[in-house]
């Protein structure tokens, strides 16, 4: 059973496919889904499992929370980091490899702990020329 609550609000996998100019095959093709389960749940009528929202969100390099309607954030913070992680071959990848994924990760939470800085800081000082950039 999805954790995704089933609420009237409609997800946006037909509005991202159309903006990728897909058909429902293409789609189903490229994700490894039938047009018509596809279909299903463009319209509602049925509700993906936690691993297709997800197998789904990664084609269209969208968050889970956006494709199912809950955010109107495309990225979230961690979504960048979790898609690169599921994507990552920990089994054949060379200690190089793995030592970048950690890097990349890690630059990622520093420019966003700056930006939260920056964002804080004019918060609590509107007036403030705060600008670490």
């Amino acid at each position: 059973m999805s954790e995704y609550p089933v609420f009237k609000r409609s997800n946006r996998i037909k509005e991202l496919r159309q903006e990728k100019g897909l058909t429902l095959k293409e789609l189903g093709k490229k994700v490894g889904l039938r047009d018509n389960t596809l279909s299903q749940y463009e319209t509602g009528k049925r509700t993906p499992k936690d691993s297709t929202i997800e197998k789904i969100a990664d084609f269209f390099n969208v968050s889970t929370s956006y494709l199912m309607g809950f955010s109107t954030e495309r990225d979230t913070f961690g979504d960048e980091i979790l898609r690169s992680i599921r994507r990552f071959d920990f089994e054949k990848s060379t200690p190089e490899e793995t030592k970048k994924l950690i890097m990349d990760i890690s630059y990622t939470l520093i420019d966003q702990i700056n930006y939260l800085s920056h964002e804080i800081e004019l918060i609590n000082n509107p007036s403030s020329d705060y600008d670490p950039y």
